[in-house]
Protein backbone atom coordinates (compact mmCIF):
# COMPACT_ATOMS: atom_id res chain seq x y z
CA UNK A 1 0.00 0.00 0.00
CA UNK A 2 2.87 2.37 0.81
CA UNK A 3 4.09 1.73 -2.91
CA UNK A 4 1.39 2.70 -4.06
CA UNK A 5 0.55 5.86 -2.27
CA UNK A 6 4.03 6.60 -3.28
CA UNK A 7 3.74 6.58 -7.19
CA UNK A 8 0.12 8.41 -6.74
CA UNK A 9 1.92 11.43 -5.08
CA UNK A 10 4.65 11.41 -7.76
CA UNK A 11 2.42 11.16 -10.38
CA UNK A 12 0.64 14.02 -8.86
CA UNK A 13 3.89 16.12 -7.91
CA UNK A 14 5.00 15.50 -11.68
CA UNK A 15 1.40 16.64 -12.79
CA UNK A 16 1.92 19.54 -10.70
CA UNK A 17 5.37 20.48 -11.93
CA UNK A 18 4.49 20.17 -15.69
CA UNK A 19 0.80 22.26 -15.40
CA UNK A 20 3.73 25.12 -13.85
CA UNK A 21 6.07 24.92 -16.38
CA UNK A 22 3.50 25.07 -19.25
CA UNK A 23 1.92 28.12 -17.56
CA UNK A 24 5.63 29.88 -17.61
CA UNK A 25 6.05 28.93 -20.89
CA UNK A 26 3.38 30.50 -22.25
CA UNK A 27 3.36 33.44 -20.72
CA UNK A 28 7.27 33.71 -20.92
CA UNK A 29 6.58 33.50 -25.00
CA UNK A 30 3.99 36.01 -25.49
CA UNK A 31 6.22 38.39 -23.09
CA UNK A 32 9.26 37.65 -26.00
CA UNK A 33 6.29 38.38 -28.63
CA UNK A 34 5.56 41.66 -27.34
CA UNK A 35 8.93 42.70 -26.71
CA UNK A 36 10.01 41.93 -30.05
CA UNK A 37 7.27 43.94 -31.56
CA UNK A 38 7.56 46.70 -29.21
CA UNK A 39 11.56 46.10 -30.47
CA UNK A 40 10.74 46.09 -34.15
CA UNK A 41 8.81 49.38 -34.06
CA UNK A 42 11.43 51.65 -31.85
CA UNK A 43 14.13 49.99 -34.74
CA UNK A 44 11.42 51.17 -37.85
CA UNK A 45 10.57 54.46 -35.77
CA UNK A 46 15.04 55.33 -35.58
CA UNK A 47 14.97 54.42 -39.35
CA UNK A 48 12.13 56.28 -40.33
CA UNK A 49 13.34 59.34 -38.28
CA UNK A 50 16.68 59.51 -39.90
CA UNK A 51 15.25 59.35 -43.42
CA UNK A 52 12.45 61.54 -43.05
CA UNK A 53 15.44 64.53 -41.66
CA UNK A 54 17.65 63.71 -44.50
CA UNK A 55 14.73 64.31 -46.91
CA UNK A 56 14.03 67.65 -44.98
CA UNK A 57 17.62 68.62 -44.67
CA UNK A 58 18.01 68.21 -48.18
CA UNK A 59 14.22 70.21 -49.21
CA UNK A 60 16.19 72.91 -47.39
CA UNK A 61 20.04 72.98 -49.13
CA UNK A 62 17.91 73.26 -52.40
CA UNK A 63 18.83 71.59 -55.83
CA UNK A 64 22.05 69.11 -56.24
CA UNK A 65 22.20 68.71 -52.44
CA UNK A 66 22.99 64.49 -51.45
CA UNK A 67 22.26 62.96 -47.72
CA UNK A 68 23.26 59.48 -47.30
CA UNK A 69 22.06 57.41 -44.32
CA UNK A 70 23.09 53.89 -42.77
CA UNK A 71 19.23 52.31 -41.42
CA UNK A 72 18.43 49.51 -40.21
CA UNK A 73 14.77 48.46 -41.10
CA UNK A 74 13.80 45.49 -38.88
CA UNK A 75 12.92 42.09 -40.59
CA UNK A 76 8.91 41.89 -41.36
CA UNK A 77 8.55 45.51 -41.47
CA UNK A 78 7.79 47.23 -45.10
CA UNK A 79 9.51 50.64 -44.36
CA UNK A 80 9.84 54.58 -46.32
CA UNK A 81 5.96 54.53 -47.34
CA UNK A 82 5.19 58.00 -47.95
CA UNK A 83 1.52 59.38 -46.40
CA UNK A 84 0.34 62.43 -48.40
CA UNK A 85 -2.54 63.37 -46.41
CA UNK A 86 0.09 63.55 -43.17
CA UNK A 87 3.08 64.62 -45.42
CA UNK A 88 5.23 61.94 -43.61
CA UNK A 89 6.85 58.79 -44.28
CA UNK A 90 5.97 55.70 -42.26
CA UNK A 91 6.53 51.82 -41.34
CA UNK A 92 4.62 48.96 -41.27
CA UNK A 93 5.42 46.48 -38.61
CA UNK A 94 2.39 44.39 -39.27
CA UNK A 95 1.26 45.56 -35.71
CA UNK A 96 2.53 48.58 -35.76
CA UNK A 97 2.25 51.79 -37.71
CA UNK A 98 4.88 54.54 -37.28
CA UNK A 99 5.57 57.69 -38.73
CA UNK A 100 8.28 59.83 -39.10
CA UNK A 101 8.40 63.89 -39.09
CA UNK A 102 6.26 66.17 -41.05
CA UNK A 103 8.04 66.70 -44.48
CA UNK A 104 9.11 69.95 -45.98
CA UNK A 105 9.02 68.17 -49.42
CA UNK A 106 6.96 65.14 -51.04
CA UNK A 107 9.57 62.66 -52.04
CA UNK A 108 9.79 59.74 -54.90
CA UNK A 109 10.62 56.95 -53.27
CA UNK A 110 12.22 53.86 -54.79
CA UNK A 111 11.07 50.10 -55.12
CA UNK A 112 14.33 49.00 -53.65
CA UNK A 113 13.62 50.54 -50.18
CA UNK A 114 10.70 48.37 -48.83
CA UNK A 115 13.65 45.53 -48.17
CA UNK A 116 14.68 45.26 -44.36
CA UNK A 117 17.88 44.57 -43.13
CA UNK A 118 20.77 47.22 -43.18
CA UNK A 119 21.27 49.77 -46.20
CA UNK A 120 22.22 52.90 -47.12
CA UNK A 121 19.32 55.42 -48.03
CA UNK A 122 20.54 58.54 -50.65
CA UNK A 123 18.39 61.38 -50.12
CA UNK A 124 18.87 63.83 -53.41
CA UNK A 125 17.33 66.86 -54.66
CA UNK A 126 17.56 67.22 -58.38
CA UNK A 127 15.16 69.45 -58.51
CA UNK A 128 12.47 66.89 -57.03
CA UNK A 129 13.35 65.04 -53.67
CA UNK A 130 14.13 61.59 -54.63
CA UNK A 131 14.87 58.63 -51.68
CA UNK A 132 16.95 55.64 -53.48
CA UNK A 133 18.32 52.27 -50.70
CA UNK A 134 21.01 49.87 -51.19
CA UNK A 135 21.61 46.91 -49.02
CA UNK A 136 24.92 46.48 -47.04
CA UNK A 137 24.93 43.33 -46.56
Amino acid sequence: MARGQLSVEFFLIVAFVLVLATILFSSTENEIRETRAVDRAALAKAAVADVGNAVNSVALQGNGSVLKKDVFVPPETICFLYNQSASSLYCDTGRTVVRGPTLLAQPSVSPACSSSGWMTATVSSDPNVSISCASLG
